[in-house]
């Protein structure tokens, strides 16, 4: 290939990176997208969760593939294995899917809701499911990607969220030693 091509080849690549910067910064600026209310639960819930270290949406539907849904194993040993302080899980389905059809299909211990009007499909730009998103408290975007049907790399999503979970306590707690010393 000729030089020029290289060269207008690297100046597309970095157009594409800045868009999609631009965009996953947009996600981190309006991070309260709204309460919303899960049935099951008495109270709405705020997304990011302020009482939760982190926030695990699970956005995905009814008609996903077998293998990449094999992955609601381990979204379910998140939910079992860790308490509300540390990470709260919530699935997403669009607004026509039945919840009760899906929770027969599979057994899914968290709790799932409906993404009114398509809110955070929209947020995230989320054209392939189930995606799966990690917030932290201020609702800084640590984790976002589809699932995988590979169950090595399902296995180590679960660890991938434990790991991440590990450094929001840790940086909270430093955050929170930090302010603490300056007063």
């Amino acid at each position: 290939m000729k030089k020029g091509w290289w060269i207008a080849l690297s100046i597309l690549l970095v157009i594409i990176n800045v868009f999609l910067v631009s965009k996953v910064k947009d996600c981190n600026r309006n991070s309260v997208f709204e309460k919303i209310f899960i049935k099951g639960l008495k109270e709405r819930v705020s997304i990011p969760s302020r009482e939760s270290v982190l926030t695990f949406i699970i956005y995905f539907s009814n008609n996903e593939c077998r293998n990449c849904i094999e992955e609601i194993y381990y979204w379910n040993k998140l939910f079992k294995d860790l308490k509300r302080e540390e990470i709260f899980i919530l699935g997403l389905i669009p607004q026509e899917e039945d919840i009760r059809a899906l929770k027969e299909k599979v057994e899914i211990a968290f709790p799932v809701g409906h993404d009114r009007n398509g809110k955070i499909k929209n947020r995230f730009n989320i054209s392939i499911t189930p995606f799966k998103i990690i917030m932290d408290r201020s609702g800084k975007i640590l984790y976002m990607s589809p699932s995988f049907s590979d169950k090595k790399l399902q296995e180590s999503f679960y660890f991938e969220a434990l790991e991440l979970l590990r450094e929001a306590r840790l940086k909270e707690i430093l955050t929170s030693h930090y302010y603490s010393k300056r007063k």
